[in-house]
């Protein structure tokens, strides 16, 4: 099974289809990110997790505007710095680490490729005129993350 994760400074975002062919999504909250990185490894291990998409951190560290935010956060919330640690805590339990860009990730709908638009008065929430879908934007992030993990591995 492969999943798809979008960290951001505050929380982590997982999506994973269920066995209905639906996308299904779990948040967990940042705390400390060097135990944060194993516990999140470990706990894909157990729910059968093989293979996880994630943001290239070298290409997001490029990304001005992430950077300037994960400072405003502080040392301990450097998403570079824990995808990093999160990868190489994969790759010791035997996960495969599909690194992907993270471009447009929370701008396209996963569902049918359509321009995403924040919801009037929702700054999280995003709505597709061609598919209808309103979701979180994290959540959006999550499943294109995991889309973009599932083409790679068809390659």
């Amino acid at each position: 099974m492969i999943a798809g994760i979008d960290v951001n400074e505050k929380d982590i975002v997982i999506a994973y289809f269920s066995n209905n062919g639906k996308p299904k999504f779990e948040r967990i909250y940042r705390k400390n990110d060097k135990e944060m990185a194993i516990l999140l490894s470990n706990r894909l291990k157990m729910k059968g997790v093989d293979k996880v998409a994630i943001e290239n951190p070298s290409i997001l560290g490029q990304d001005r505007s992430k950077s300037i935010r994960s400072l405003l956060y502080g040392e301990g919330r450097n998403i570079t710095s824990f995808l990093e640690r999160f990868r190489k805590s994969c790759e010791r339990i035997g996960i495969k680490v599909i690194l992907i860009n993270p471009r447009g990730t929370s701008k396209i709908c996963p569902k049918c490729n359509g321009k995403l638009e924040k919801m009037n008065g929702n700054y999280y929430l995003l709505y597709c005129k061609n598919c209808k879908l309103i979701l979180d934007e994290d959540e959006v992030g999550s499943w294109n993350i995991l889309n973009r993990g599932i083409e790679k591995i068809k390659l």
